[in-house]
C-alpha cells in the first residue's frame, strides 16, 4: 500500500512537472491546437464542435475511444488536465482495490476512464496559447529535483 501511494503520488508529480515545462515553448500547447481548430468554425456551433473534434482526436479519437491515444501529445495543458485525470483514476481505482481486497478488472477500469477521457472532450476549459517560463530554466529546475533518481538509476 505505502509503495502504491509512493509511487503514484511521484507518477501524477512527474506528469505535473512534464506540464510545466511544455508551458515553455508555442509548439508544446495545447491551447494552440485547440485555438486553431476552432478558427476553421463560421458559427459558435461550429466553433464548439471543432473544438470538441479537436480534443477527440488527440485523445479517444471517436465516441466511443476507438483508437485510444492514437495521436496523443505531450502537450501544456493536455497532460495536466487529460494525462493527470485518467492516471489519477487509475491510482485510485488500485487503492480501492486494496482497501477492499478486489480483484483488478481492466474492463472495470477502463469503464471508469471512459468516463474521465469522454468528460475532458467535451469540456470548454481554455489552455494557454503563449507560452509561459524559460525553458532552460525549467529544465534545470527539474534537474536539480530528480539528479538524485537520474544518478541512482545509472547505478543499478
Amino acid at each position: 500500500m505505502a509503495a502504491l501511494k509512493s509511487n503514484g503520488s511521484d507518477l501524477l508529480g512527474i506528469i505535473n512537472d512534464m506540464d510545466n515545462i511544455t508551458s515553455s515553448h508555442s509548439k508544446w500547447l495545447l491551447g494552440t491546437w485547440i485555438e486553431a481548430a476552432k478558427r476553421m468554425g463560421t458559427t459558435d456551433r461550429e466553433k464548439r464542435l471543432f473544438g470538441y473534434n479537436a480534443r477527440n482526436q488527440i485523445t479517444l479519437w471517436g465516441p466511443d475511444g476507438n483508437q485510444l491515444d492514437y495521436a496523443n501529445k505531450q502537450w501544456r495543458g493536455l497532460l495536466r488536465s487529460y494525462y493527470h485525470s485518467r492516471w489519477a483514476c487509475f491510482y485510485d481505482y488500485l487503492l480501492e482495490l486494496l482497501y477492499e481486497g478486489g480483484t483488478y478488472d481492466n474492463e472495470v477500469f477502463k469503464g471508469f476512464s471512459f468516463l474521465v477521457e469522454s468528460d475532458w472532450t467535451f469540456s470548454m476549459d481554455p489552455y494557454p496559447t503563449i507560452p509561459e517560463g524559460d525553458t532552460a530554466s525549467i529544465s534545470m529546475e527539474l534537474y536539480s529535483k530528480y539528479k538524485a533518481d537520474i544518478e541512482g538509476s545509472s547505478k543499478e
